[in-house]
């Protein structure tokens, strides 16, 4: 699954998605961020920050709505199609591209 993230700045390839708690977000005193890690390193630039929320509960709703796109591979805001070559012939597949909520 792709995702755009929360500040639309970014695009990736879901890979690890984590919820960390924070001590410090910019709108928060504290807060919770989903991460998408795509080195299982302990490098701390190994992670895409997706969204930023005010409480684990509220990060907890997107990790599970993200969950359940993937298993429906359905969009709740965008499906995009694209044509790619699949042995030889044409081929219609959907890609869903899940949209971080801002709050």
């Amino acid at each position: 699954m792709w995702v755009r993230s929360q500040d639309k700045y970014s695009l990736v390839k879901a890979n690890r998605l984590l919820i960390v708690e924070t001590a410090y977000v910019a709108k928060f005193n504290k807060g919770y961020r989903i991460i998408n890690q795509y080195k299982c390193t302990n490098d701390s630039d190994d992670y895409d920050i997706l969204g930023e929320y005010e409480t684990e509960k509220r990060a907890l709703e997107v990790l599970d709505n993200m969950q359940i796109q993937i298993e429906s591979c359905t969009e709740f805001t965008q499906t995009k199609e694209f044509v790619s070559k699949l042995e030889g012939r044409n081929s219609t597949t959907r890609q869903p591209v899940y949209q971080m909520p801002e709050e």
